[in-house]
Parts: C-alpha cells; structure tokens; sequence
C-alpha cells in the first residue's frame, strides 16, 4: 500500500477539505438550515408545526376494510365531534340540568356548532351531551370554533366535578384524541432525547476520552434530527405523516449520526497522531486522509441504509411509506452532516484533540479512559478481549445468545397498537374518557368490528344473522353513518 501522502485523493477528501479550509462558511450554512427547521418544524413561523401537521390513524392498505372506513367516514372531515360524558349524576338532577342549560347556551354562541344533551344513559345513572363545530363552505372547522367549544365543555365539566366529587365527568372527541396522541409523541420524543444523550455522551467520553471529542457527534447527531423534522414537515405536504414516525426517524438519525460522527472523530486522531505534522496543514491533511478513508465507509453504510429503506417505499399502507421517506431524508443529512460539519468542527478544534482530556487525570477514571479510549495502547482492552473471545467461542456465542433473549424478553408481553385508541396510555385523560363511554355508554362507541352496506336492507339482514354467530355479545341496531350503513 502506498503512504497516506502519496495516496490519490478522491472526490470526499475535495469536500471534507474545503469544509474544514472554510469552517466559519461550513457553519454559517448548517445554522442557517437548522434555524430554519427549527422555525417552520418545530416553531412554526411560517404557518402550522410539524407536530401541528400529524396524523393519528390506525396503519391500513387498500382493500374492503379501508373502502369501508371510506364509505363511514363521508364528511367526517368536515365537522369536529365533542362529548361531555357525565356518570354518577341523574339527567333530572338540579346542579346538572342548570350546568347543561348554560353549556348549551354558550354552545349555540359559538358560529358553526350545534349541541345537544342531556342523553341520558340507559340505566338513568347519567348522560351525554354532544356539541358538533361544523365546517364553512365544505371546509375543516374553524379551529377558534372548536377550542371555544372545548373550554365551554371542560368549564362545565369542572363546575360538575365540584359539585359531584364521585361521578366519573370526562370530555372527548376525536379533535382532543389526536391532540393527546400528539402531544404524547412529543413527549416521548423529549423523554427519548433526555435519556440517550446523556448515555451516548458517558459512552464516548469513554471512547474518545475528552469532553470536546465526545461533544463534535453529539452536536452532529443533534443536527441530523433536527434537520430530518424539517424534512418530515415537507413529506407532510405530500402525504400523511402518523406521529409514530417523528419517534422513528429521530431514534434513526441519532443512531447514524452519532456512530458516523464517531467513526470520523476516531480516524481523524489517528491520522493526524501518525502524520506528526502540527498547525493548520497537519489538521487539513488529517481531514483530508480522514474524508477519503473512513468518509468512504460512511458513504456505503448509509447508502446501504437508504437503499434499504426504499424497500420500504413499494408497501401500501402509508405510514410504512412515511417511514422509509424520512429513514432516507435522515440518511441523508447524517452522511452531508459527517463529511462536512464534523470536518469543520474538526479544523476548529485544533491539535487539542490529539490531548489528554481532564477526565484521563482523574484517579480511577482516568486509567479507565486511557484503556478504553482512542488514546489507548495498541495493545489495548479490545485487542485482549477478541484474544480471549476468540479462546472461547463456543462458550461466547452461548452467552450472547441467552443475553439476546433475556434484552428481548419484553416482547413477550408486547401489546400492538391497531388503533389511536390502542396507542393512548393508560395515563390519558382521553383513554379514561374512552372507557368510561365503552362502559356506561356502548351505543355511543365505535364497534370493534363493524359490517358495513349501502343499503338498509342489508344492513338489517347482516344484523339478524350476526346476532346468531357464536361468540357475538351484541349487535346495535343499524344506522345511517357517512355514506352507508352500518
């Protein structure tokens, strides 16, 4: 093999080079591009968020159930349903027949919407009442109208409460569902965030050994995420996007990001220690070498990725489709992030890479890092530990295997998610909402299975003759819904 300086140059020693020639430039441009995801995705500045502009539905391909979910839905867009749910509380009562009456007072104020209530349960024990904001002109309802709505309804349901501390009160509708399903996906997302970064740093403090090399793929990692919701705000406009897939693109990004930025890191203290050339022209040739070399492995690992993922492009439901559009988008910006914002970061930080971080003075931890870090030996702890892997393997190949299945042992009781309502923890103001409808109210919920015609003859007919079917606990009478009956 021909030495490091007369080795021919490729086209990713050119890019990585001129980033870190021009570092200022390179990250004028990446925070430029980061401010502006920021704004639009996640601010929205310039119109509705990313987190604004989810979806929540259940996961379907075409055929007869989803040209049936079709014919239910009708106009479906064009109106928000909203419900104050009252158990533990009689229709006739006093306190409740004055709250209802000034609710639907201030309900009919609202332009668009429609209210009415109380319905009473069947056992008396409690009712309903229904406030309807409909849409202009064929158009989604005016989101103003429906927030009134929510407040009159939540006020009211807090004045109940008060007076009737043991009745089961809650609000729904689908508007609120995808709202707390939305809000729960950002928290996750910040939940995830808090707990990985923290772990990824304590592992690469360990690797690289130092703060400011642990630090450079953190920041890259942090920009790819951010730059894939800037992408996933665009396939929004395209498709629907189920708030699933921020969680998944994010967890992807940072995953390739930090194990790209890494790679660079590693190799680039290792040229740079081999060449001995200090100052600016041994950290550009450092960066160069690195570019051509371990830039070249980044470059095939994540056009592998993508390629993957545009497998999944060619499935049919469309939350499998969003997921390999921002799986590429995050690939992307993860390769452009490691070979030309790690490299000008690298040319900033000058030779003091190539020095022992604090934390290797520190007693303990100290002689910990220079074992297991990119400052190490060449005869080091994993060069000791594939020796005596390689001693044993049968033995190793055992141990991973039971350690595999004890970490994938909470499959077990993995519970899927087929619908929102699936998808809503037990914590959600709405998932109490939805129990206590399904339990005092089961005329007023959706069935699980639901047979659906154009017709109110066959509608009857399928209803006589699923009433014999064994197992079948009850079947509601059938009624006009959307654009059929069911």
């Amino acid at each position: 093999m021909r030495p490091t300086a007369l080795r021919r140059r490729g086209p990713l020693a050119t890019i990585g080079g001129a980033a870190a020639r021009h570092p200022f430039v390179t990250l004028t441009v990446w925070l430029v591009l980061v401010a502006i995801a920021v704004g639009t995705a996640v601010a929205g500045l310039t119109g509705q968020s990313l987190f604004e502009r989810l979806k929540s539905e259940a996961p379907s391909a075409e055929g007869e159930s989803s040209r049936a979910d079709d014919l239910l839905a009708g106009d479906d867009e064009e109106r928000s349903p909203l419900t104050l749910l009252v158990y533990g509380v009689p229709p006739a009562d006093p306190d409740a027949l004055s709250s209802v009456s000034g609710l639907l007072d201030r309900l009919d104020g609202i332009p668009h919407t429609t209210a009415v209530g109380p319905i009473p349960a069947d056992d008396g024990e409690g009712f309903l009442v229904s406030a309807t904001v409909e849409g202009v002109d064929g158009g989604l309802p005016d989101e103003a109208g429906v927030d009134a709505a929510v407040t009159e309804l939540r006020a009211t349901a807090t004045e109940l409460r008060q007076s009737h501390p043991d009745a089961t009160i809650e609000v729904g509708g689908s508007t609120l569902l995808v709202d707390s399903i939305v809000e729960i996906s950002e928290n996750d997302l910040q939940r995830g965030e808090a707990v990985a970064l923290p772990i990824a740093l304590v592992v690469m403090l360990i690797v690289l050994g130092g703060f400011i090399a642990a630090g450079i793929p953190l920041i890259g990692a942090g920009v790819s995420i951010v730059g894939a919701l800037g992408a996933l705000l665009g396939f929004t406009f395209l498709l629907d996007i189920d708030t699933t897939v921020v969680n998944v693109v994010t967890a992807v990004g940072l995953g390739l990001s930090i194990d790209y930025g890494l790679l660079i890191v590693s190799r680039f203290r290792e040229e740079h220690r081999r060449a001995g050339v200090p100052g600016r022209e041994g950290r550009l040739a450092a960066i160069r070498t690195t570019a051509d070399t371990a830039g070249r492995t980044v470059v095939f690992s994540g056009v592998t990725f993508a390629i993957a993922s545009i497998g999944l492009l060619v499935f049919e439901p469309r939350i499998v489709k969003a997921i390999g559009l921002g799986a590429i988008a995050v690939t992307v910006i993860a390769i452009a992030m490691a070979l030309t914002l790690i490299p000008a970061l690298l040319s900033l930080t000058g030779d003091r890479l190539l020095r022992p971080g604090a934390l290797t003075r520190l007693p303990g931890i100290g002689r910990v890092i220079s074992r297991f870090g990119d400052i190490a030996p060449d005869d080091g702890f994993f060069s000791k530990l594939t020796r005596r892997v390689q001693r044993h393997p049968a033995i190793v190949t055992i141990a991973c295997a039971l350690l595999l299945i004890l970490l994938g042992s909470p499959l077990a009781s993995l519970r899927l998610a087929n619908t929102s309502v699936d998808a809503l923890p037990a914590s959600s103001t709405q998932h109490a909402f939805l129990d206590a409808l399904a339990e005092h109210f089961p005329d007023a919920t959706s069935p699980r299975v639901a047979l659906v015609t154009q017709t109110e003859a066959d509608a009857q007919t399928w209803a006589e003759a699923v009433t014999g079917v064994d197992g079948v606990t009850s079947v509601a009478e059938p009624a006009e819904v959307g654009d059929a009956w069911r």
